[in-house]
């Protein structure tokens, strides 16, 4: 398992708890107290915020070896491409949930504005992990 995999088996595994938490947090408050309320539990979603710490426990490698090669860089230009789109679709479906809850006349809360950003970088950095460990599993024996 190389570097790109191993920080993307470590975000994967983040994001996925995070969005656990989070959801789990929103349908244990909304059954007691309400929907309003409910809203504050999508803060575990700032759980994401450790993916940042990837890069740092997963140094790399001795310089000796070789680091990246054209199918590394080919994985990862399709896994930002993936990302892309998958929060890109993201924004498009909240956006049309949004329009359906509230109408045409209605207003969306300011609160409403951060959740679907951070919603979105889960969204991305979700798809960004898969599709590095699919594209990798895809290699043979050797990938």
């Amino acid at each position: 398992m190389n570097r790109a995999q191993k920080i993307a088996l470590y975000n994967l595994i983040v994001i996925v708890v995070s969005i656990s938490f989070s959801v789990g947090a929103v349908i244990m408050v909304a059954l007691s107290t309400g929907f309003p309320v409910a809203f504050a539990g999508f803060g575990f979603l700032g759980l994401c915020i450790f993916t940042a710490l990837a890069p740092l426990l997963f140094r790399k490698e001795k310089q000796y070896k070789v680091e990246h090669d054209e199918r590394d860089i080919l994985i990862t230009k399709n896994s930002e491409l993936t990302a892309n789109n998958c929060s890109n679709v993201f924004f498009v479906l909240v956006s049309i949930i949004a329009l359906f809850i509230f109408g045409l006349n209605g207003t969306v809360s300011v609160l409403t504005l951060p959740i679907m950003v951070a919603g979105a970088y889960a969204i991305s950095g979700l798809a960004r992990s898969v599709s590095v460990l699919v594209q990798y599993g895809r290699g043979g024996n050797n990938g």
